[in-house]
């Protein structure tokens, strides 16, 4: 018994000791929550001080423009405008700058910069010459439902199948409180105008009765529910109001079919005025010219009180929400992971395909979380930037699909479909581009032409595979690129004083570079030859390529930066000697078929290990004195010229656009959504 007492006592004791240390752990862990909600409270406050400072130190008239994806909209937005204006100039109408777009007149010249759309007054008249003009040339939506029933969501879902049916037409959309102008190939790439009608009203009629008049209609309008019946109500209701003006007097103010009067019944105190409206007058918008009412400072006034203040919004794009969260639950949602910033390029062309095609992409790239990184993040971001698509720093791991040109490891998150993308064609047995690694766990990859694709199927019999050709080179005017080839270009060749034959070389990076094997036999060709090195993106920014850096700016006239334009740089000259494992052999011929071409061999590499088909391919150089004879022979011709041109078209596929016709049948067979009905 005494024992069973003992060990009774020495259990308690134990468990006594474990819930001590327990109970420490969760204090421990409470006193932690407690601390971080401090220190996170702590933070708010700092950041809500500093925008505040700025919001009183800053001049909001000298606020720069919008940047990237949503600069692009306002441009394409403001050509939309034009192209439609010139559309309808037989008309003679004059839509007015209205809204956040007069504020953007006013304040910065163009698009406050955290808009995206553009809203047009019209007086009576013009409105319903717009109107009449649209039915008898586009096609027009009513929406018949019920309004208290209707959602952002079903106006997206609407839009998106009238879009779709209409493809690149412009649609009229009228609505119990605007008319909206829209044109695109599915809610993704549409662009819209809103347009919203002016009435005069009679001199003698007070402000407050036409408050009152507003509240009576929209309690009414509640009860008629249907949007086609509301609209047919409020034209009637127009048209037999004594007080609505046909003919001009001294008030313009919204219609009754304009919401810019019902919300603010219960702050509005007076009318606009004619006077403060008419004549319209013309000022420049971005690189155009809007007519705007003559007193814009009065308008302003009405619409917005406040108008040269911060607002609480500041920064935040107004439309692409709503808009956004439907497409991604609804459409085909793709993800495009970067690894490294030259992958951009290579993903453009699908970016902008996808655009014109109803399938939604993001580029996605994380912040490094150490100093060497293989993504070159800040380089990453300003070519996204300037090329205007849209991008994100943290990835969606529900996504339909996700699209890497390296190993399924680094998407390994991702939930969907994997899609491999080859991004270049090698000539070794064992390239990348071919490997296991890049097949592995991938439901698709796509491959350049019938060389890689017959070489794939034989090694992985049940992967998909579906041959693109190069779409980074095949659309890369559609892609956006935005340089000026042949300024660059003269700028360049300008430092060539002595006018010598301009010598493209195009090393790879790392132990496989070529650079120091063969340095000396580009120091004597310098004598001869203006050499242009164009620095693989690695060699160009890691710490571990400082030597090769340091060579190729002691044999090289100019050294390019890493990701300076492909396309620009093989354009510098017609003589290229280029790595053999690097992709760049058999992208600069694809640029240019008529290059002369000498490959280097690898250090490392033997030649028993490259694919057979190199032999027939171009001049090849083991050594520095095979470099400086070869190049000097290549002067009077390139022997391999017609041999290449025709080894090309295996190599890379003469149709992209049926490559990616199918990639999106793949896409759009595959993935799980609907429209909402």
């Amino acid at each position: 018994m005494i024992q069973l007492l003992k060990r009774a006592y020495l259990l308690a004791k134990k468990m006594s000791v474990k819930a001590y240390h327990f109970s420490q752990r969760i204090s421990e862990r409470i006193r932690y929550i407690i601390n971080y909600r401090t220190e996170t409270k702590q933070r708010i406050t700092d950041l809500e001080e500093q925008v505040q400072w700025f919001k009183d130190h800053a001049d909001i008239m000298a606020l720069k423009p919008a940047t990237g994806y949503l600069r692009d909209k306002q441009l394409r937005t403001e050509q939309f405008a034009n192209d439609f204006f010139e559309e309808i100039k037989e008309l003679g109408i004059k839509p007015f700058l209205i809204c956040g777009n007069l504020i953007g007149a006013y304040r910065h010249k163009g698009f406050v910069p955290w808009d995206d759309d553009l809203d047009f007054g019209l007086m009576r008249d013009d409105y319903e010459k717009l109107i009449d003009f649209c039915k008898k040339n586009y096609s027009v939506e009513i929406y018949n439902g019920k309004w208290s029933e209707y959602s952002t969501d079903k106006h997206v879902s609407r839009m998106d199948h009238a879009i779709r049916e209409h493809p690149d037409e412009y649609i009229l959309d009228i609505w119990v409180d605007q008319i909206q102008i829209t044109r695109g190939t599915s809610c993704i790439d549409r662009l819209a105008l809103d347009f919203w009608s002016f009435d005069y009203y009679a001199d003698d009629y007070s402000i407050e009765d036409h408050m009152q008049y507003l509240r009576e209609l929209s309690e009414k309008k509640k009860k008629i529910d249907y949007v086609d019946k509301i609209v047919e109500f409020l034209k009637n209701e127009r048209i037999n109001n004594p007080v609505i003006s046909k003919e001009r007097t001294q008030i313009i103010f919204p219609g009754i079919d304009n919401v810019e009067g019902f919300l603010r019944i219960d702050q509005t105190k007076d009318w606009l005025y004619t006077k403060d409206t008419l004549p319209l007058k013309k000022i420049s918008y971005e690189s155009s010219e809007y007519w705007v009412p003559n007193n814009m400072e009065k308008w302003l006034e009405y619409e917005y009180p406040d108008y040269m203040d911060f607002p609480k919004d500041v920064g935040k794009p107004k439309h692409e929400d709503y808009t956004e969260k439907y497409i991604i639950s609804h459409l085909p949602y793709v993800e495009f992971y970067l690894i490294d910033a030259f992958e951009i390029y290579h993903f453009l062309p699908l970016y902008h395909f996808f655009e014109r095609n109803g399938i939604f992409s993001y580029f996605v790239a994380e912040k490094p979380k150490k100093t060497e990184h293989w993504l070159d993040y800040d380089t990453a971001i300003k070519i996204l930037e300037l090329n205007g698509v849209r991008y994100k720093n943290n990835p969606d791991y529900n996504a339909d699909y996700v699209f890497t040109t390296q190993d399924e490891l680094n998407i390994r998150n991702y939930k969907n479909k994997k899609i491999n993308l080859c991004y270049g064609f090698g000539f070794l047995l064992n390239d990348y581009c071919e490997s296991e690694r890049s097949t592995k766990n991938f439901n698709l990859k796509l491959v350049h032409g019938d060389y890689s694709y017959n070489l794939i199927k034989a090694k992985c019999p049940v992967i998909n595979l579906i041959k693109v050709g190069y779409p980074k080179y095949t659309y890369w005017n559609d892609a956006k690129y935005v340089y000026d080839t042949n300024k660059k270009r003269k700028q360049l060749l300008e430092k060539n004083i002595d006018n010598k034959p301009v010598l493209l070389y195009f090393p790879t990076w790392g132990q496989d570079s070529s650079i120091s094997v063969y340095a000396s036999g580009f120091k004597k060709l310098r004598k001869k030859f203006f050499i242009i090195t164009k620095a693989h993106h690695c060699t160009y920014r890691l710490d571990s390529e400082k030597e090769h850096r340091n060579i190729l700016n002691d044999i090289s006239d100019i050294v390019l930066e890493g990701n300076y334009s492909f396309p620009d740089a093989v354009a510098l000259g017609n003589i290229a000697v280029c790595d053999a494992i690097s992709g760049s052999a058999t992208e600069v011929p694809f640029l240019n078929s008529d290059t002369k071409l000498v490959l280097l061999y690898s250090p490392i590499k033997e030649k028993n290990k490259y694919k057979d088909i190199i032999i027939d391919y171009a001049v090849h150089a083991e050594n520095s004195n095979q470099l400086i004879d070869l190049v000097n022979q290549l002067e009077t011709g390139d022997p391999f010229i017609t041999k290449r041109k025709l080894l090309m078209d295996k190599i890379f596929s003469n149709d992209t656009e049926q490559g990616l016709n199918k990639l999106k049948e793949y896409i759009m067979s595959n993935y799980r959504k609907g429209f909402v009905q």
